[in-house]
């Protein structure tokens, strides 16, 4: 890109002109770079970090001296180009870059003696997408979404409600509290990791979040002085499509659609089989859900124009 923002400030970087595949400045390394900044400045007191990377997303690309693309860019894989020759290598080196930077995170943890006082989070922001694919990887070359043991394979991917769009990697390290190794199967979703912050801080948290701790679950029955809630459902909705998932039940109205589909996930977790017609009152539970959780948009207003800097011209 030709520029960032930080902190409502456009910052030009160097040598770029806007094309993905061209530039002198890698915006990732500069977002990384700010990150651990950022931990070196607070390590002496409590901090918060979010790290939202970008890679890997849009166009891939990244310089012909990372090695992780290095270690990739000769690969002679079977696998469909969608801009290029190797894509598929490019998203596999930008995979082993974020994987690489984040060890860089947990060793400046190490070295600056935090390692056992944080709490890390580890995981995706959408499901995985068949990139790819061709007739030999029908699901992409990455499968993203298939189970090779099993052949199962969640529906959908990204932008969408079935559980190929909803399910992430997600990982908890707390050393000391936390158990490694474990497996839950608690059934949450983004909006708990606010709660969750604010109960470790014992801090209070907003009785408007759709959120609840889970707490009681990283640290176990054994640590724990609390039950762990559960949620009654959990809602989804964009323009396009509608989504309420309670217990294992799973309702759903996908693009284009006006009705809605409903999974019984414990059985069929690649909502194949649909049963609105055969639980009609489970269904229209789950529309009053939908019904409940919904709220009308509410636009705002631009305060400066000036901050708008998308589409604009380099200056």
């Amino acid at each position: 890109p030709r520029y960032l923002v930080k902190n409502s400030k456009k910052v030009p970087l160097e040598g770029n002109t806007g094309d993905a595949h061209s530039g002198e400045t890698f915006s990732h390394y500069l977002i990384h770079e700010a990150g651990l900044d950022f931990i070196r400045k607070n390590k002496n007191r409590p901090f918060f970090a979010y790290l939202p990377w970008t890679p890997p997303h849009g166009h891939w690309h990244m310089p012909d001296s990372d090695p992780a693309w290095i270690k990739y860019q000769d690969k002679d894989w079977d696998a469909a180009n969608q801009r290029g020759e190797h894509d598929a290598q490019m998203y596999a080196a930008m995979i082993e870059m974020a994987d690489r930077q984040l060890g860089e995170i947990m060793d400046l943890l190490k070295e600056l003696n935090l390692d056992e006082k944080t709490i890390v989070f580890l995981c995706g922001d959408n499901g995985g997408q068949d990139y790819f694919k061709n007739e030999k990887h029908p699901y992409g070359f990455f499968a993203p979404n298939l189970d090779p043991q099993t052949g199962q394979r969640f529906r959908g991917g990204k932008r969408l409600f079935y559980e190929g769009g909803l399910r992430i990697p997600f990982m908890v390290r707390w050393p000391g509290k936390i158990k490694g190794g474990q497996i839950s199967d608690h059934l949450g979703y983004f909006p708990d990791i606010m709660p969750t912050l604010a109960d470790i801080a014992d801090l209070p948290h907003p009785a408007s979040t759709d959120g609840i701790s889970i707490l009681p679950t990283l640290l176990g029955k054994d640590e724990s002085s609390k039950e762990q809630s559960t949620h009654d459902f959990l809602y989804w909705e964009d323009n396009n499509s509608t989504a309420v998932r309670m217990q294992n039940w799973k309702a759903i109205k996908p693009p284009k659609s006006t009705d809605f589909e409903l999974y019984d996930l414990s059985s069929d977790i690649e909502e194949k089989a649909n049963l609105a017609g055969k639980y009609p009152d489970i269904l229209a539970k789950m529309i009053s859900f939908a019904s409940e959780a919904h709220s009308p948009p509410r636009y705002g207003e631009v305060i400066d124009s000036t901050l708008g800097f998308k589409g604009h011209k380099a200056d």
